[in-house]
C-alpha cells in the first residue's frame, strides 16, 4: 500500500457509555474505498474505544490526513473532539463528512475552525481523491477555506451504480465490539418531500439502489463469516417491490439461519403477498414512520400517504407475526394536542414492539427549517440544531401554531412514558410467547403469535 497515512475517526454518539453501537456504515463505505484504492488507513471509533486509543493511533501511526464522520448529535462535544486531535496532530489535514456537514455545509466549517474541508453527499470519491493530493478546487463536492472564506467546489453527481462501489467488509474496525447484527445500506436517496426530513438534502432526491444480487452477495460474505443478524438501514427499503421479491426469493431458495431487519420502509409500500414474502425470507423486524395520526397533519408533513394506508400497513405486519416499531414526531405545523392524543391512541392500539416520539427538529436546507426561522426559532449558532438528545429532546425552541409551546412540552414528556409502557408490554408478551412455547410447542406459538417456533 502506498500514499498518505490515513486515520478514520468516529466520535462518541452513543447516549449511555453501556449502549452497543452498530458498525457506522458510511465510515466503512470511505474505509473500503480506501483500501480499494491501496491508501494505508486505522480507524479510531470512539463509540467502543476510548479517546486514549485515539491519542496513542495520532503519535504512533502519525496519520498525513484524519476523516471524521459528524452526525447532529452532540456534535458540540465533535467538534471539542476535533479541537483535540488538531493540538495532537498539528500537520494534519482534517476532513470531516457525514450526514451533519451534508446538512450545515458552510456552518459546519465556521462552527468549528480546525477542520480543513468538508465532503459534502457521498464520499468515497472525494475522499480518496484528496487523500491522493488533487488540487481541491478540482475536486467537486469539497467545502473548503479561503483565507477567512468558506468556499463550496460545487455539487457532486451521486454515483448512479450503486452496485459498483465495493460493500463494507470493515478491515481494521473491532467488529466484536458492534452488536452483531450486520447493517446493510441497499439504497440511497429519497424521492418524497416530507418537510422534516433531510434525507434528500444529504443523499439526493433521486433513489437509488443496488440489485437485489448485490444483496445477496453482501450477505453472503458475511454468512461466510459467521454473521447471522443483518439490518438494511435504508430510508425506502421495499420502493421497488420487485427487487425486494428477487431479494427474498433468492434468500429463501439458499435455505441460511440468517434474519433480518428493515429499520425504514414505507407504510404505503406494504401488502399483505409482499409482507408474507418477507416473513419466509425470515424478516423478523419493520420500523415504519407514522409522523402523525392525523391526516390534516399528514398533509402539512407533505408525507405523501394517509393513516388508512399506514393503519393497514401496521395491521398486516402485527398481525403476521413482525416486530413493529413505530415513529411519531410531536410539533408538527398545525399539530394539536388532540392530534397527539390521536397519536397516543395509535401507538396503543397494536401489539408494536417500541414506539419513539421525535421532537420536530428543524434540520437546515428543509422547508421546517425555513418554517421554524419564521415561527421564531432562534439557533444558538449556526449550527443550528438541538445538540444534546438530538430529536429526542423534550425541549421546545420555538411556539408550534398548532398548541403552546408548554402543552407541546407536555406532550413529549408524557410521550416518554407511553414509549416505556410499549416497550414493557412488548416485553411480556415476549415472555409469554416463550412459555407458550414451552409448554404448548412451536406450533402453538406460530398460532397465537404468527411467528417461527
Amino acid at each position: 500500500m502506498s500514499g498518505p497515512r490515513v486515520l478514520l475517526v468516529s466520535p462518541d454518539y452513543r447516549d449511555t457509555p453501556d449502549e452497543v453501537p452498530s458498525l457506522p456504515v458510511g465510515l466503512g463505505y470511505v474505509a473500503r474505498s480506501l483500501e480499494s484504492a491501496g491508501v494505508p488507513y486505522e480507524v479510531s471509533d470512539l463509540n467502543v474505544e476510548p479517546e486514549e486509543e485515539l491519542l496513542r493511533r495520532l503519535k504512533e501511526f502519525r496519520p498525513e490526513v484524519v476523516g471524521v464522520r459528524l452526525i447532529s448529535f452532540r456534535q458540540q462535544a465533535a467538534y471539542e473532539l476535533l479541537a483535540r486531535i488538531r493540538r495532537a496532530a498539528p500537520a494534519a489535514l482534517i476532513v470531516a463528512g457525514g450526514p451533519h456537514l451534508t446538512a450545515d455545509r458552510e456552518g459546519v466549517l465556521r462552527d468549528c475552525g480546525v477542520i480543513d474541508l468538508g465532503v459534502v453527499g457521498e464520499g468515497e470519491e472525494a475522499f480518496v481523491e484528496i487523500v491522493r493530493g488533487a488540487p481541491v478546487p478540482g475536486i467537486a463536492g469539497v467545502l473548503h477555506r479561503e483565507g477567512a472564506e468558506v468556499r463550496f467546489t460545487g455539487a457532486r453527481a451521486f454515483i448512479a451504480d450503486l452496485d459498483a462501489v465495493p460493500f463494507p467488509t470493515y478491515t481494521g474496525f473491532l467488529v466484536d465490539r458492534y452488536d452483531s447484527a450486520i447493517p446493510i445500506a441497499s439504497s440511497r436517496g429519497c424521492p418524497y418531500g416530507c418537510i422534516f426530513c433531510g434525507a434528500p438534502r444529504i443523499l439526493g432526491r433521486k433513489w437509488r439502489s443496488r440489485s437485489a444480487e448485490a444483496m445477496v452477495r453482501e450477505v453472503g460474505w458475511w454468512v461466510g463469516r459467521g454473521a447471522r443478524s443483518f439490518v438494511f438501514n435504508d430510508s425506502n427499503f421495499a420502493i421497488d417491490r420487485v427487487r425486494v421479491e428477487a431479494f427474498c426469493r433468492e434468500v429463501s431458495e439458499r435455505g441460511w439461519d440468517i434474519n433480518f431487519a428493515a429499520d425504514g420502509i414505507r407504510a404505503d409500500h406494504l401488502d399483505e403477498p409482499l409482507l408474507r414474502l418477507m416473513r419466509a425470507a425470515r424478516f423478523w423486524r419493520l420500523a415504519i414512520g407514522v409522523e402523525s395520526a392525523s391526516d390534516r397533519v399528514l398533509a402539512r408533513l407533505r408525507k405523501g400517504e394517509t393513516l388508512a394506508q399506514i393503519e393497514k400497513a401496521v395491521a398486516l405486519a402485527t398481525a403476521l407475526g413482525f416486530e413493529v416499531i413505530l415513529f411519531f414526531i410531536v410539533g408538527s405545523p398545525g399539530e394539536t394536542v388532540a392530534d397527539v392524543e390521536a397519536s397516543f391512541a395509535f401507538a396503543k392500539r397494536y401489539p408494536v414492539a417500541n414506539v419513539f416520539f421525535f421532537s420536530m427538529t428543524p434540520i437546515p436546507g428543509t422547508p421546517f427549517h425555513e418554517w421554524a426561522l419564521e415561527r421564531g426559532y432562534k439557533p444558538k449558532s449556526s449550527g443550528r440544531y438541538l445538540d444534546e438528545r438530538f430529536g429526542f429532546s423534550d425541549r421546545v425552541e420555538f411556539e408550534p401554531d398548532g398548541m403552546t409551546a408548554l402543552e407541546a412540552r407536555q406532550c413529549l414528556a408524557r410521550a416518554r412514558g407511553l414509549e416505556r409502557r410499549i416497550r414493557a408490554r412488548a416485553q411480556l408478551r415476549r415472555r409469554l410467547r416463550g412459555l407458550v412455547r414451552r409448554v404448548f410447542g412451536a406450533g402453538a406459538s406460530r398460532r397465537l403469535y404468527g411467528r417461527p417456533g
